[in-house]
């Protein structure tokens, strides 16, 4: 049976109250964003990708880490980071659950300006979340997408679609013709472009469009969404426009755990995706 927030928030509670006061101390006004990591393909790109993420980012930020039931290792790893980063907050969960289940612990905690939503197998572009909050607050984007490539340097995600077919299917596309999916980023040419979902390996989002009401559109019933769709959130936006930046940096890619089970996998890139309210 599949465990909700609601049958774990007993044993949450104290660390979760933990977090809140916490929080009473940062001074959130100087922080514009908060960063919400979940696990995704497994434990072992863990410290790679969160060094990564320090090491290439400017802009202050406060990160949630959802610690689903790490191995020992990972967990003493993460409350180490807590314990000498600030605003660093590490939440342990001491069972599996969803992705979805984990993040609805945390986002009416959110204070700042903005939310970004990554996975563990995430590297980052210098430069990255400068980018992404520009495009939202120049292209009034009320969601952004990075373009993601794969480790090897492929393209993996430069856009999205969603299709309503004849049969009542949708039919969900996640490339471009000028950066299509598998090509070497090399020989692809990014552009600004609207789009209907962003994926979860990272985007950023308007914490003002959930707040205090995050259960309402982040539904626990997509356990294991990797995806953010408009149509999930066509509540909260009465339209619904992506964009992406022409001018491209390096990108953000994604860690493919090598055999060994020690590498990372996708790559974030500064050409960004993004949805309008």
């Amino acid at each position: 049976m599949i465990r909700t927030s609601r049958d774990i928030a007993p044993t949450a509670a104290a660390c979760l109250g933990q977090v809140c006061r916490r929080l009473d101390a940062v001074a959130v006004e100087s922080i514009p964003v908060t960063v919400v990591c979940v696990v995704r393909h497994g434990y072992a790109t863990t410290r790679a990708s969160l060094e990564n993420l320090y090491a290439t980012t400017r802009t202050p930020f406060i990160v949630f880490y959802l610690d689903i039931n790490s191995p020992a290792t990972v967990r003493e790893y993460l409350a180490e980071q807590a314990a000498r980063r600030n605003n660093f907050f590490h939440i342990p969960i001491d069972e599996y659950v969803s992705r979805q289940t984990a993040r609805l612990f945390v986002l009416d905690m959110i204070r700042t300006q903005y939310t970004i939503f990554i996975d563990n197998n995430i590297l980052f572009a210098e430069g990255w979340l400068e980018q992404l909050i520009e495009t939202s607050e120049k292209d009034d984007a009320g969601v952004v997408s990075p373009l993601i490539v794969m480790r090897g340097g492929n393209v993996h995600f430069s856009g999205a679609k969603i299709e309503l077919l004849e049969n009542g299917f949708y039919k969900r596309t996640q490339t471009t013709e000028k950066a299509p999916m598998g090509v070497a980023l090399k020989d692809a040419k990014p552009e600004k472009i609207e789009i209907d979902f962003a994926e979860s390996h990272c985007c950023l989002i308007r914490t003002d469009y959930f707040r205090g009401n995050a259960a309402e559109f982040f539904l626990e019933d997509m356990h294991n969404s990797f995806t953010l769709t408009r149509y999930f959130l066509c509540d909260l936006f009465s339209q619904w426009r992506g964009t992406s930046p022409a001018d491209v940096a390096s990108p953000d890619r994604y860690i493919e755990p090598p055999r060994n089970g020690l590498g990372c996998g996708f790559f974030i890139s500064c050409c960004s995706v993004a949805g309008r309210h």
